[in-house]
């Protein structure tokens, strides 16, 4: 694993963030990378940085930020600044992970250094399996603009580790990030089985960036409303949050994705999300440094529950942090684990147009509390 070094904290565009908040149009600029999809009539607009220039500790992976849907804004910032695993006892301990280092892999169609617009789906070490070792010449961000989505793919590399990562946004409005989990030949991944936990930081400005709350619904339960900082664990799988802006109730769902279903949070993970009232200046990561033996597990488990402080997070300017992970066999170089969440629009968005009739309706998906009168969960509980 690299040794400790010290890393840049946050690029010079993370400056101008706050400025940039007050209005839908996002603002790129020094490491940061404006897409517009699509390029007529656009109805994403962001910024996007590659891992080797976003911002933490020691990276924060893909990042996006400043992200419009049909002019409205949904999130401030969006990345992933933690990274960890795990072995089994007896194994090589737990690492902590860096996520700026970036790993080559198949793309074609570079524009420019750094980025491609590929006229095939780029291949990773998920793709192709990591006995070979890597793959490919290109690093940075690959973007595909298809017909009803665009995809933003990088590779990163920790170590013998390598973690793709992926940003899709539709054009109904779902967002969907996830991370592939592998790995190159080394002793450790060849000999003990391991657990790799991703964690994104979702930093929600719907409709602004305040005056947000998080609901959590779980199946024959009344949908909880959650009023102070807190740490929050799936139940059987039936759980979802919705995080809405409480004046014009548009809002997104966070669902877990299927392979997060199949690692639980336990003594190591901690939980599956955190709700944050958001900080300007600090909790943009842990601050946890990639470790060098003897591997103690206390060094390497996140350290978001340091951030819990009871501060009221209804009708805020919030945070969603969300766990993804996945247990990987012995040996299993050439498996990728692809884990991630979806997030879901609600509420009366601005029309997506997908039959090419401006009628309105189109992306009416959901609105907050509509469990309430769906299924009969009765009122809105607290926390």
């Amino acid at each position: 694993m690299r040794p400790s070094s010290l890393h840049a904290l946050v690029p010079v565009a993370a400056l101008l963030f706050a400025a940039a908040a007050a209005s839908a149009q996002p603002v790129c600029t020094g490491s940061s990378h404006l897409l517009s999809w699509p390029d007529t009539d656009p109805i994403w607009e962001l910024c996007w940085v590659r891992p080797s220039q976003s911002s933490g500790h020691f990276g924060s992976g893909l990042e996006i930020h400043d992200v419009s849907y049909q002019g409205q804004r949904v999130l401030k910032r969006a990345h992933s600044p933690i990274l960890n695993v795990e072995y089994d006892p007896g194994g090589c301990g737990c690492f902590r992970d860096w996520t700026d280092e970036e790993a080559t892999f198949i793309a074609d169609n570079e524009i420019v250094p750094g980025y491609a617009e590929p006229t095939s789906p780029p291949l990773t070490t998920c793709d192709v399996g990591g006995s070979g070792g890597d793959v490919g010449t290109f690093t940075g961000v690959a973007v595909e603009k298809n017909l009803d989505e665009v995809i933003l793919t990088s590779q990163m590399s920790a170590g013998w580790y390598r973690y793709t990562q992926k940003w899709t946004l539709h054009r109904d409005g779902r967002i969907q990030p996830f991370v592939g989990f592998t790995s190159v030949p080394a002793s450790c991944t060849a000999n003990f089985n391991h657990r790799h936990h991703q964690y994104w930081r979702l930093d929600f400005d719907i409709d602004g960036s305040d005056g947000d709350t998080v609901e959590e619904i779980n199946a024959g339960v009344s949908p909880l409303t959650i009023q102070w900082e807190d740490a929050r664990t799936w139940v059987d799988g039936d759980t979802e949050w919705r995080v809405f802006d409480s004046g014009s109730g548009l809002g997104y769902r966070i669902q877990p994705g299927a392979g997060d279903l199949l690692l639980p949070a336990d003594s190591f993970s901690l939980a599956d999300a955190w709700i944050l009232a958001y900080q300007p200046t600090s909790e943009i990561d842990d601050f946890g440094e990639p470790i060098l033996p003897p591997f103690q597990t206390n060094l390497c488990i996140n350290k978001i529950d340091n951030f819990v402080t009871g501060e009221s997070v209804e009708n805020a300017d919030l945070v969603f942090w969300y766990r993804g992970g996945a247990f990987h066999l012995a040996g299993e170089l050439d498996d990728c684990d692809i884990v991630g969440p979806t997030l879901t629009p609600m509420g009366n968005w601005a029309d997506t147009d997908l039959d090419g009739v401006n009628n309105n309706q189109d992306n009416c998906v959901d609105t907050p509390n509509a469990a309430q009168t769906d299924s009969g969960r009765g009122a809105v509980r607290s926390a």
